[in-house]
């Protein structure tokens, strides 16, 4: 989060009737700004596909696929996410800004190569044309680097770089893709959304190249020191499986039914899905407010009064005032999440009641529980982030790793014994993420001096250079084709 805290802090302190209201929507474009904005360019191709001349079962074809390329790309991503974030992290904060291209270029390669084998072999048991494989496995790889370097830009603020680009994206996509299916085309949403994704693409790199100095070499130094932070680099993809699990399965529950081939569509289940996304986004703007603008203060002035040997009253005194200000802020954060949660219910079943026999069967019900549970985990994130805050990866791993384990068993359990509360093995991993998250942020307060200052030194003495040799070898490799 480094870089946007004086941003914000300096939004507040102009103490304007619009101050908080500008803090909230610069945060909202940088954190979630690229995630909302492909959602809009996924509902914009479905609303050009009902004014088309393709077939019906065609048209369903290209939204399950881009629905599967989207679900697919992001937990490919998750992979590397947090570990990549961090060297991001420690390149900006050592000064070695040369470093970073290097990094980019590597994790991009690894993950192309990667979702290529991968996803290139899902989709030869998805009933496709040949066509029609290559514009997805396209799709694929093109989000896979959206999501990618969408971490490099949000580290230097390129916000309005990645909106621009998504709204020009919108564009394309209605100018090409439109026309092609409106024309009877096939695949010609495909074609379209393929285009626009690519366009969004070349403009970030763009970016990426022009504000870090110029190396163009692969390195895969990042996978080298995951030895100091092990633990964290479970903790993306332990998440994704956590949240999108029950996504999957739902998918080849006997709520789906079968579009072409390993391609599935779960008509009651995606119905309420993007809407109840929403909810864990809106805890994920306002936790970095909290954080950014009133915690970060009392955290720097604690570390600074160590770096500075203060006295021991005063340390405590700077202790207690730091985890006074965090439990605020998220006893503040609960509260809106509630409130927010309970606000979009009930909106949504005033607005949908009257419509629900038009609705897939189940699907209101199951946009309740969805809507409770992503509520409900937006709580359960914001205490996680706080751990890692506080560098505690051993912790988020170890509850990434009963969200997921729940949220799956519970799910799988579900999806064929009740399908109707399928969405409620999700919803009571998020229970327990919250629970046990709040748990380890007190035992983590009642020890927080050892844990802060000596555990991470102990650790990092004690590390093993595990991933070196994987890392060189990746070198070598890559080095032939460069």
């Amino acid at each position: 989060m480094a870089g946007i805290g004086f941003e914000l802090r300096k939004i507040y302190d102009e103490q304007t009737p619009l101050s908080k209201e500008k803090a909230y929507g610069y945060t909202s474009l940088i954190y979630v700004g690229p995630f909302l904005l492909g959602f809009f360019l996924v509902g914009l191709v479905q609303v050009l596909a009902q004014f088309t001349l393709v077939d019906a079962a065609s048209r369903l074809q290209v939204l399950t696929a881009i629905t599967y390329a989207m679900l697919g790309s992001l937990g490919l991503q998750s992979l590397v996410s947090y570990l990549v974030s961090r060297y991001l992290a420690d390149c900006l904060y050592q000064d070695q800004g040369d470093k970073i291209l290097p990094s980019f270029f590597a994790s991009s390669a690894l993950l192309l190569v990667l979702g290529a084998v991968l996803y290139g072999l899902f989709l030869l048991f998805a009933g496709l044309s040949p066509w029609a494989y290559l514009l997805n496995l396209l799709l694929f790889e093109v989000l896979t680097l959206i999501w990618n370097a969408i971490q490099y830009l949000t580290a230097i603020q390129e916000y309005r770089s990645i909106s621009k680009a998504f709204l020009l994206a919108a564009g394309i996509l209605a100018v090409v893709g439109g026309p092609a299916a409106y024309l009877g085309l096939d695949q010609g949403l495909l074609i379209g959304t393929c285009l626009a994704y690519g366009f969004i693409l070349i403009r970030m790199v763009g970016q990426i190249l022009l504000h870090y100095p110029s190396n163009h070499r692969l390195s895969f130094e990042f996978l080298s020191r995951v030895n100091d932070y092990a633990d964290l680099a479970f903790v993306g993809p332990l998440i994704f499986l956590g949240l999108y699990g029950h996504v999957v399965f739902a998918l080849y529950s006997p709520l789906s039914q079968s579009v072409s081939g390993l391609l599935r569509q779960a008509p009651s289940y995606d119905f309420g899905l993007l809407l109840a996304f929403l909810l864990p986004l809106f805890g994920l703007v306002t936790y970095v407010i909290s954080v950014e603008v009133f915690f970060y203060p009392h955290f720097h002035r604690f570390f600074l009064l160590y770096n500075k040997k203060g006295n021991y009253l005063s340390l405590r005194q700077a202790e207690r005032e730091m985890m006074q200000v965090l439990q605020r802020e998220l006893g503040y954060l609960i509260w809106k999440q509630v409130i927010a949660t309970s606000l979009l219910m009930v909106v949504l079943n005033l607005l949908l009641l009257p419509m629900e026999a038009s609705l897939p069967s189940q699907s209101l019900f199951l946009l309740n529980q969805l809507c409770l549970g992503y509520g409900i985990y937006g709580i359960g994130n914001a205490y996680l982030l706080t751990l890692l805050y506080f560098a505690d990866y051993r912790g988020a791993k170890s509850l990434a790793q009963i969200f997921a384990l729940l949220s799956l068993g519970l799910s799988a359990l579900l999806a064929w014994a009740a399908p109707a509360y399928l969405a409620c093995g999700f919803l009571f991993a998020s229970l327990a993420l919250v629970f046990l998250a709040r748990r380890r942020l007190a035992g983590l307060q009642e020890q927080m001096t050892y844990h802060v200052l000596g555990h991470p030194a102990q650790a990092a003495q004690s590390s093993k250079d595990r991933y070196q040799k994987l890392a060189q070898q990746l070198e070598k490799l890559f080095a032939k084709f460069e």
